[in-house]
């Protein structure tokens, strides 16, 4: 879980550093259940923990890359219709991806560092 949602991320972050431009957006799929808060959840331990890590990895990239003007943000697409999500989440792959299409086309370049959901900054 760590390799897929952790260090996959970070290693193709790192990789491609050298071609990020002033410009450049880096988006981390995340989730609700990679906030601190929701670390008490009995629901995929393992998962949820995997996640926050991915957010704390966000806000040290953010961080590097700052000097470069590459944003780097985490978003969480809610619950999906997806092969995981299953076919009883409430929303359709679309909406799901409405807030990271927004992140890479839209979103102000200064915001950098954050944890997204429905296009709007969430706590991490």
């Amino acid at each position: 879980m760590f390799d897929t949602n952790v260090f996959g991320p970070l290693f193709v972050t790192q990789y491609f550093q050298t071609l990020l431009k002033s410009g450049g957006r880096v988006i981390n799929i995340s989730s609700s259940l990679g906030k601190i808060s929701s670390q008490y959840s009995a629901y995929s331990p393992a998962y949820g923990i995997s996640k926050t890590a991915l957010n704390t990895v966000t806000l040290r990239l953010a961080h590097a890359l700052k000097e470069k003007a590459v944003a780097v943000n985490s978003m969480c697409p809610g619950w999906v219709r997806t092969d995981m999500g299953g076919k009883n989440a409430p929303l359709p792959v679309e909406k799901g991806a409405e807030t990271a299409v927004w992140l890479a086309t839209e979103a102000p370049q200064e915001l950098t560092g954050k944890f997204i959901k429905d296009k709007n900054e969430i706590e991490f």
